[in-house]
């Protein structure tokens, strides 16, 4: 039945995320310690139905029926439930916490360490990286110390051609250097000098961070540079990041400017034109050693996470294609600015951060979910490693990440009328708890495709389908993506036209639920996404990886901004505030819905440059409100920060800008563009969703959706050619997608 649903069955989960009911309740048991069902391990929750007088429970997911330890029992009212139901968190509410016993660690918990390596080269010099990396991390240095309850780890390395360690342990309180020019064979030095306790060496930290810039030449213009200040050794330096925390743990913040091109890990530019729509196309998609993925594999083993801040200087590459492996496998981030510029970006990475040092994360985290009998979970997408089938290890997690998964119904029909599915995290958390974040859902289960098709979720579907997509650009063409993109919504439409009457089908339209009456604007926002959109000329591979690697990792929500970036008109009434007041309306993504005499916000969601685009036409006095002049020419305007006029105006523009770097987690800049200029047409197409994308290799206007001519399609051409498709019967090989 399900196969015949076309699109994939599935859900998104944010184990961290928020529950929009303000904390989660903690939940501690007795001596008996947590309840959980005896043969599928499943944790007791709302679903479970006691019988027996209380003495027992059926779990919700094997239907086995399990002995109520006796500190956890109570009599059941005349309904059936448990007088203490709505006392016990665990039994009323679909989100809790569990305090973990003893018996779920295999080792004292882990304390929270972070190990800083910071590229010094000469472009990192010379961008402002090594200045701004160093100023970022001191800023939040204080509450850094503050959130592990003294407990927290630091360790600070850099690297060059050469490998750079610090000893933070010493009574003389001035930093010092050991260079280690062996890359072949990276060691530690000190090694019990270089990862130290944060609260009893804070000094030196400070003093280290504050003295990195000028002891690596950081400014000085008049220096020489030779050939070895242009060689980045990052292999080596990950290598000696991971020789200092592997003992503990942790997270490995790396920043870097280069190509890595010294010892292990060495790359070379591989992005070439002429590969494109052949059957290499994806390689440069791909990591460029498999080293990548061996030393993934190695910090995963040892609960590190790494966290990347690309910072390429302008018109330089860092391969984010291999560099991203390392993030991927240990549930990291990753954050890319391109042509980076420290009095461009500088705010912007401070922000990122202060964001990521300061957000709650647990550490050396496994994650499961489990299902109802009938069902099973048959994929995973997402960023960890997975062990034993299907136990995920998350070295790092937050509130940020999204993992999703396919479910597979392979047996015979479902007998109960309701399924379950529970996701559980075991983590230890900034305070040194072993804890489990666990979250059930129950939906109901429903004998005819209608009721499917009345209740789909068409966000959680379009993001599934997304992180498919992604995942299909490292083994194929972007053409066949954008065809998988379409495809499967012209499947599932498809299906749903042939359960309706024959004089409906009959009838000239286009025919779909409600609950997916913004799937095909989804659709064609996927295909034409800066992750699938066009080929080298339209994104270059660095920015289009970085887009695949955030598309894999978000959940539902942020998907759905990233492929179609809320616009909101200045020239409108705002909200004083939006917290209290709510989000003003949203404008269509088309040119055709932007008035010359307006000025509009367009939300570059994931660190995108938010654009505030001025109209031709727009009143000259509210441009000066906003906008400065910026260079000779007059269309050539600066944003001006933190409403630096005091007009009420500027005011609530301000508030919005402020509100939508907030809802996004980075800090972009904010990017002016004057209607009518040469920048426009550039900037605006990633948010004209709607409009003709002109676009490399466009083919007829008959081709299917997803195909060259779709990518440059408007949003009416892109309806009518789902009709077309979905009038037409299937192709033998349709159903080898579901």
């Amino acid at each position: 039945m399900v196969p015949r649903y076309g699109l994939p069955l599935g859900m998104v989960v944010q184990p961290l995320g928020d529950t929009g009911n303000g904390d989660v309740p903690v939940v501690t048991f007795g001596a008996s310690g947590i309840v959980r069902c005896r043969r599928c391990r499943t944790y007791i929750n709302p679903f479970a139905v006691f019988c027996d007088g209380g003495r027992r429970w059926r779990c919700n997911n094997c239907l086995l029926l399990n002995d109520v330890p006796v500190d956890y029992y109570c009599a059941l009212d005349a309904n059936g439930q448990r007088r203490d139901k709505f006392e016990r968190p665990e039994l009323c509410q679909g989100t809790v916490e569990y305090v973990a016993t003893a018996e779920y660690m295999t080792r004292a918990p882990m304390p929270p360490a972070y190990v800083f390596v910071i590229d010094v080269s000469l472009s990192a010099c010379s961008s402002g990286l090594v200045e701004s990396a160093s100023r970022s991390i001191r800023d939040a240095i204080d509450e850094l110390a503050a959130s592990g309850d003294g407990r927290v780890m630091v360790g600070i390395l850099t690297y060059a051609a050469d490998l750079h360690y610090y000893p933070l342990r010493g009574k003389s309180g001035t930093p010092t250097m050991c260079v280690v020019t062996d890359t072949a064979d990276p060691f530690l030095p000190q090694p019990d000098d270089l990862l130290v306790n944060l609260s009893d060496n804070k000094e030196l930290v400070m003093g280290l961070l504050d003295a990195l810039p000028a002891m690596h030449g950081a400014g000085n213009t008049d220096a020489q540079p030779n050939q070895r200040d242009l060689q980045c050794a990052f292999g080596p330096a990950m290598q000696a990041a991971f020789l200092t925390a592997s003992h503990v743990g942790g997270k490995v913040c790396t920043f870097v400017s280069n190509m890595p091109s010294v010892g292990a890990g060495k790359v070379t530019p591989r992005d070439q034109a002429g590969a494109y729509g052949t059957d290499k196309e994806h390689l440069p998609r791909c990591p460029g050693d498999s080293w990548y993925k061996k030393m993934a594999a190695e910090f995963s083993r040892t609960q590190m996470g790494v966290d990347l801040y690309c910072c390429p200087s302008h018109g330089a590459s860092v391969d984010v294609a291999s560099l991203s492996t390392l993030s991927r496998y240990t549930g990291g981030t990753l954050c890319h600015y391109a042509s980076f510029r420290a009095d461009v970006h500088g705010e912007s990475l401070r922000h990122d951060i202060h964001h990521n040092l300061k957000r709650y994360t647990a550490w050396e985290g496994v994650m499961r979910i489990r299902s109802s009998r009938g069902l099973r979970i048959s994929a995973f997408h997402g960023h960890f490693f997975v062990r034993s089938t299907d136990l995920l290890a998350l070295p790092s997690c937050d509130a940020d990440k999204g993992y999703a998964v396919q479910i597979s119904h392979d047996e015979g029909a479902l007998t109960n009328s309701q399924a379950s599915f529970q996701c559980a995290l075991l983590y230890t958390n900034n305070m040194g708890e072993r804890r489990i974040r666990v979250h059930t859902l129950g939906v109901p289960v429903v004998s005819d495709m209608a009721s499917m098709y009345k209740y789909a979720d068409a966000a959680a579907s379009m993001s599934l389908v997304a992180r498919l997509c992604a995942e299909k650009a490292l083994m194929g063409t972007l053409e066949e993506c954008r065809q998988l993109a379409s495809r499967r919504l012209v499947d599932c439409l498809r299906e749903y036209r042939h359960m309706h009457a024959a004089q409906l089908r009959a009838s000239n339209q286009l025919v779909f639920p409600s609950s997916l009456k913004f799937a095909p604007v989804m659709s064609l926002s996927l295909t034409k996404s800066e992750m699938l959109r066009g080929g080298m000329r339209d994104v270059d591979v660095e920015r289009r990886c970085a887009a695949l690697y955030a598309m894999s990792s978000l959940g539902v929500e942020d998907t759905m901004r990233m492929i179609y970036p809320p616009i909101y008109a200045l020239h409108e009434p705002l909200p004083d505030s939006v917290e209290t007041q709510g989000w003003p309306r949203t404008v269509p993504a088309t040119a055709m819905c932007f008035d010359p005499r307006g000025i509009y916000l367009c939300d570059g969601a994931l660190g995108h440059n938010l654009v505030i685009w001025v109209g031709s036409a727009a009143p000259p006095a509210a441009v000066q409100e906003l906008c400065a002049q910026a260079g000779p020419d007059a269309t050539s305007l600066a944003y001006l920060e933190g409403a630096a006029t005091g007009t009420d105006t500027a005011k609530k523009v301000h508030g919005m800008v402020e509100a939508v770097r907030s809802r996004s987690r980075r800090r972009p800049p904010v990017l002016v563009v004057v209607q009518g200029t040469v920048a426009e047409a550039s900037v605006m197409k990633g948010f004209w969703i709607e409009d003709r994308l002109l676009s490399e290799g466009t083919g007829n206007a008959n081709a299917p959706p997803g195909s060259g001519a779709s990518i440059g399609a408007t949003y009416a051409e892109y309806l009518a050619q789902l009709y077309r498709q979905t009038m037409q019967k299937p192709a033998s090989s349709a159903g080898g997608g579901h």
